[in-house]
C-alpha cells in the first residue's frame, strides 16, 4: 500500500493528464469537423460509416 501510496503522489499530475488527454482531444475534434460536416454532402458521409468524424458532426450539431 506504501509504494500505490508514493506513486500516485508522485505521479498524480502525470496520471491527471493522461485521463484529460482522450476528453481534450474529443472536444477539439468536435469543434473542428462539427461545422465541417454538415458541408459534406450526405453521399460521402453515408459512405465513411467506419469514420466517427460523422457522428462527431451530429453530436455537435444537437
Amino acid at each position: 500500500m506504501e509504494f500505490v501510496k508514493l506513486f500516485f503522489e508522485r505521479n498524480k499530475e502525470i496520471i491527471v493528464g493522461l485521463l484529460l488527454i482522450p476528453f481534450l482531444l474529443v472536444l477539439f475534434l468536435g469543434l473542428i469537423f462539427g461545422d465541417g460536416v454538415r458541408e459534406v454532402p450526405v453521399g460521402v458521409v453515408n459512405n465513411d460509416k467506419g469514420l466517427s468524424i460523422p457522428l462527431m458532426g451530429e453530436v455537435s450539431v444537437s
